[in-house]
């Protein structure tokens, strides 16, 4: 009965509030309204006497109606949000307001009162669907902590460590237990900090045993790899990413009243594992460094270390399983990492993953937080970076052994490039430029390998990358490296290209083999996917070149005519543009030399025209060849060219960035791959 008064008096409390509102907004009415039961203030005092005796005589039992309602309310008003620790609706609010304006209860006698239907619950919510009595009291605690006044919260705080104890016994749910995490940590930013050293040490060690807490919820979806070893590894089974109130599953809000066996216990910890760390990377590392002074970080150690090792197994896991967990604790790492004092216990981990073989098989929200991550990781201290940039340089020159084949070479090669690339990606601008001739020393050492397609598209990478990330005026020696190694691809793609006309008259069957099979020089060169990667890397570097303003590419306008001719034309005539070549012969290899409409690809001021992760023909790049020739010939603007066939490269979503963030996002979605 009393869940329901509650009910009753809160939609009128909630009424009293909105016409005190209207009334504020409304200034000298000229007649006061008439009101059926009585002015707001009359309604308002009455409420109060009403609720002031009970509050005093049956406190337990008004809070616990007061859980009730809240559990009620939340399943009719539900809160779309991305936050890990629910958020309260307008309706859940009245209650708190309701509550707070009730003297006989104030804070430090509500925190109490709490603890006791905690512990005793005077009565119990029979529907399954809804959180348990405890959750909901915990969140209604949560929700008053937030607009509670700071002089009533700091005077609280006996209680409140008491109530966080005690809440650790009681073997709560998983929401239950986040929900404690959650008021510690709205306690800890609305407090002033305590200056009696008692205070400090109980703050600490609650925090601690807190985290701690959501750790062991956090490992759950964890197993043994062996039982010889202590390595673990991700369970094998569907993850479910509960945000907001995380009280969806029916059983984990009877965990009290079970009597299940440990298995049980962790299968049910298990479906809250996403949510535990969710949390933390939201909440741990700005909690540790308000609790712990500038003298007492090295205490955080032992349990950012212990952190970490549940964390790491899910980011060595790339399945598309495990996604959410892996976004939880990239963001949990990269949020650690922004703090110094953290390095010790995140380092190696950071640098063993980035090294790992599938570092990049995950998606741009996780890439997002990389980026954070491999930043701070190489520039808190000077040898991280050099050790990579070493690891390069010990892989260039190592000899082959018996066991590694030249292939498997390469593609090592290129993998600990591709890193270095991601490396400089990750900076700020010119964050490397005292490593500059290093980097040129190492791209050199690649491109003096012959025909090794997958490390030459990494150095195109690579000379994107640079473009982004360095000034103008360093690159000035680094041109005609680039210009050079561009030529080079296009004359290799010329001559395949001319092999492939050249078996056109031969049989059925050789034009099969001619279609696979081109001649370079003097020996048979396949092409291959690895072929074609290189091919598009390097239109995309002359396509990004040709995207950025002119005054960031002031070198580059020395080389362009090369490669799209000029808009007054050549003067020289037996000069085509690498570009007009190769386009001319793509064209040219249409069947039974019938020319159909040429296609084009949209051009958007500022924005490279090509955006695909990979091609399986070259044809796929004939598109990208017309719009430059076309611009080249015709004499017109690249942003013009939509009136012919053209091609949209840009998704909707893309349309409100800048061209710098656009090219980035390119530049990004570029180093990703798909997750399995």
């Amino acid at each position: 009965m009393l869940p329901r008064i509650v009910t009753s008096i809160a939609t009128l409390w909630n009424v009293v509030q909105q016409c005190e509102r209207l009334r504020e907004n409304v200034s000298k009415p000229t007649e006061l309204p008439d009101w059926s039961i009585g002015s707001p203030k009359a309604v308002r005092q009455q409420i109060l006497e009403l609720l002031s005796p009970i509050a005093l005589h049956h406190n337990t039992n008004l809070l616990a109606a007061i859980g009730v309602v809240w559990s009620n309310l939340r399943n009719k008003a539900k809160i779309v949000t991305k936050k890990a620790l629910p958020q309260a609706s307008d309706e859940q609010l009245t209650l708190v307001d309701l509550i707070t304006a009730i003297r006989a209860l104030p804070t430090d006698t509500l925190i109490q009162t709490i603890k006791q239907v905690l512990k005793v619950p005077p009565f119990t919510i029979k529907n399954k669907n809804q959180p348990s009595l405890e959750v909901s009291m915990l969140q209604f605690l949560y929700a008053y902590v937030q607009r509670s006044g700071i002089v009533g919260i700091r005077d609280s705080w006996p209680s409140l460590l008491s109530l966080l104890r005690d809440g650790l016994q009681l073997t709560l749910s998983p929401p239950g237990q986040f929900m404690l995490f959650g008021i510690l940590n709205e306690f800890v930013h609305r407090a002033p900090p305590f200056e009696e050293r008692k205070d400090i040490r109980d703050l600490q060690d609650i925090t601690q045993k807190l985290i701690e807490a959501c750790n062991l919820i956090a490992g759950s979806s964890l197993e043994p790899t062996t039982w010889l070893r202590r390595n673990v590894s991700v369970k094998f089974e569907p993850q479910k990413n509960v945000i907001g109130d995380g009280t969806d599953d029916e059983d984990g809000d009877n965990l009290k009243d079970t009597t299940a066996s440990v298995n049980a216990k962790n299968k049910l910890y298990s479906q809250y594992s996403v949510h535990a760390l969710t949390i933390l990377a939201e909440l741990l590392a700005l909690l540790l460094d308000l609790v712990y002074g500038s003298d007492e970080k090295d205490k955080v150690l032992p349990l950012l270390t212990s952190i970490m090792h549940n964390v790491t197994p899910y980011l060595r896991n790339h399945s598309a399983q495990n996604v959410a967990s892996f976004r939880a604790c990239t963001n949990l790492v990269a949020s650690l990492s922004g703090y110094q004092y953290t390095r010790r216990s995140w380092k190696k981990d950071a640098f063993e993953l980035l090294l790992d073989p599938a570092f990049f098989q995950m998606d741009a929200v996780c890439a997002n937080g990389w980026r954070s991550i491999v930043d701070n990781l190489m520039t808190h201290d000077k040898t991280t970076f050099r050790d990579l940039m070493g690891r390069v340089a010990a892989i260039q020159n190592t000899s082959l052994n018996l066991f590694t084949s030249r292939e498997q070479e390469m593609d090592q090669r290129a993998q600990l490039l591709k890193r270095l690339c991601f490396t400089l990606f990750c900076s700020e601008t010119d964050q490397y430029v005292r490593l500059l001739p290093d980097i040129q020393e190492r791209l050199a050492e690649c491109l003096r390998l012959v025909n090794v397609p997958v490390v030459h598209e990494q150095v195109f990478v690579c000379f994107r990358v640079l473009l982004l990330r360095i000034s103008p005026h360093h690159l000035t020696g680094l041109w005609p490296t680039m210009m050079s190694e561009l030529v080079q691809v296009y004359l290799h793609m010329e001559e395949q290209l001319k092999a492939v006309q050249q078996e056109q008259g031969k049989p059925s069957t050789m034009r099969r083999v001619a279609s696979e099979f081109s001649i370079f020089g003097n020996n048979q060169v396949r092409i291959t996917r690895e072929w074609l990667g290189c091919y598009l890397a390097a239109c995309k570097f002359l396509d990004m070149a040709l995207s950025l303003p002119t005054e960031m590419l002031p070198q580059f306008q020395v080389y362009k005519w090369a490669f799209i001719g000029t808009k007054e034309g050549v003067s020289k005539k037996d000069f085509i543009p690498h570009i007009t070549r190769v386009s001319n012969m793509l064209n040219n290899r249409r069947k039974g030399g019938i020319q159909p409409e040429k296609s084009f690809l949209k051009r958007t001021p500022g924005r490279p025209l090509l955006s695909m992760y990979r091609i399986k023909s070259l044809d796929q790049l004939l598109p990208f060849f017309n719009t430059i020739c076309d611009f080249s010939q015709l004499n017109e603007p690249l942003e013009n060219m939509t009136s012919k066939k053209a091609y949209s490269t840009s998704k909707q979503d893309d349309q409100r960035a800048t061209p710098k963030e656009y090219i980035e996002r390119l530049m990004e979605r570029d180093f990703l791959i798909p997750l399995s």
